[in-house]
């Protein structure tokens, strides 16, 4: 296989297929292990006809730091969100920080893309690894190669992109999925409070931070005030999991139950979910009907001793959010969301992708695709006594839930588009403007 260095751009004329770049690019041991740590060839290709454009491309180089490996699985949500925006800018270096020992491997899986797996048994020892393969591929005659550098955690990659910026004298900028000093989160395990030690650390010096959501971004401007760039990052639904048929059915694992209404949220104190309960206590005393809460939190004792005072502990189940969601969104009979921010957006979407019934509290957002009456139950914020009676309503009306769940259909076919090309241009953008590098067209 050729040399994976950036110089050699006629590689992809000359060298193996992309099949076999991609087959073989992420794979640290080769033929060893030709199943592992592989692109998928299949979603590349299949992206390509609609999303590879040149025109399209910023001047932009972009190197990614992580140590989340899930982006070598075939499939995931990480792969194919790196093998999308290579199109959309010039060069994607991604480096992989592993615990281990091992040899530095750099890989091209793409035409446009270079993963870097470095290894280091211990935290100093994979950002000093880091480092030199930063010096060693990302520099050539003394021309730095990436224009900006991204870490897309807060811990070790944060601690390895600083490093790295001051080196080549590039801006960084670092992602959070979540909020690192969230009570939740820091009591989920012991060395999440040694994780929350580093992303102090890293905020503290971070020029630039983008965030999965708005409470995230709101609790670091609160925290870090030399923190004076920071946004959240555009939002896509992925939503094509929610569409594809099912063939099994959560009424077969809860046979108690006739009718099913769905919920999900955090098991936190203050909830939404109390006013999804508070809504449907009475509806619960049916001894067919029941409620599936999806979520976790360290309030769950909480809410099951909730349900038990309200008598109703039989008919309210609890499961984690490591279930098949698809599966429950499909096969539920009516969802119930009593969040009116964008998380609550997004889980509405969901249902209607699925074309399960909605029963919602109303916001600007949902109304512009949703009709009360007529493809959804929508009512005010914290009204919850309209709120249980509307999924009282679907409950006796089964003509009215296939009613639903036809619109539902329609809506997603002729509303709900993910435009992938803008969604990509504006992530690009959205981590290029705050450091003053133009993000192209």
């Amino acid at each position: 296989m050729s040399t994976p260095s950036p110089e050699h751009e006629d590689e992809q004329n000359d060298g193996p297929s992309l099949s076999d770049a991609v087959r073989d690019g992420l794979d640290p041991t080769a033929q060893a292990a030709a199943n592992e740590d592989v692109i998928s060839v299949r979603q590349a290709k299949r992206a390509k006809p609609l999303r590879q454009s040149v025109s399209s491309r910023s001047n932009v180089r972009v190197l990614f730091i992580t140590a989340d490996a899930s982006f070598l699985e075939p499939g995931t949500p990480a792969q194919q969100h790196f093998a999308d925006i290579a199109q959309f800018v010039a060069e994607v270096h991604v480096m992989l920080l592993r615990t281990g020992n091992g040899e530095m491997m750099a890989k091209r899986p793409m035409p446009n893309v270079w993963v870097y797996h470095v290894y280091g048994k211990y935290q100093y020892l994979r950002i000093w690894n880091a480092r030199q393969a930063a010096k060693r591929h990302l520099t050539f005659t003394n021309v730095v190669r990436p224009d900006m550098i991204v870490a897309l955690e807060p811990f070790v990659a944060g601690l390895a992109a600083r490093s790295i910026a001051k080196m080549l004298k590039r801006p960084w900028q670092v992602h959070l999925r979540i909020n690192p000093f969230n009570l939740d989160w820091l009591a989920q395990q012991k060395s999440n409070q040694k994780l929350a030690k580093i992303a102090r650390r890293v905020l503290r010096s971070a020029p630039s931070a983008r965030t999965a959501n708005q409470s995230i971004a709101d609790a670091l401007t609160a925290r870090f005030k030399n923190l004076a760039d920071i946004a959240v990052l555009p939002r896509r639904y992925n939503l094509s999991a929610y569409e594809a048929p099912m063939t099994d059915d959560i009424h077969a694992t809860y046979r108690q139950f006739s009718f099913i209404m769905l919920a999900e949220g955090p098991l936190q104190a203050e909830s939404h979910l109390h006013e999804v309960i508070a809504g449907t206590h009475q509806m619960l005393r049916t001894e067919r009907v029941g409620l599936v809460i999806i979520g976790t939190g360290r309030a769950k004792q909480l809410f099951v001793e909730k349900v038990k005072l309200l008598g109703i502990e039989r008919n309210v189940v609890f499961v984690d959010d490591t279930v098949n969601r698809p599966l429950y969104y499909q096969t539920a009979d009516i969802f119930i969301e009593a969040d009116a921010g964008l998380s609550g957006d997004e889980r509405v979407l969901r249902a209607i992708a699925a074309n399960t019934p909605v029963v919602a509290y109303t916001n600007e957002f949902r109304s512009g695709f949703l009709k009360d009456g007529q493809s959804a139950l929508l009512c005010g914020e914290h009204d919850s006594y309209t709120l249980g009676q509307a999924a009282r309503r679907l409950l006796n009306d089964q003509s009215l839930r296939h009613q639903f769940a036809l619109r539902a259909a329609s809506i997603v076919n002729e509303q709900i588009h993910e435009d992938v090309a803008t969604y990509f241009k504006a992530y690009r953008s959205s981590i290029t403007t705050g450091m003053k590098i133009a993000p192209g067209d």
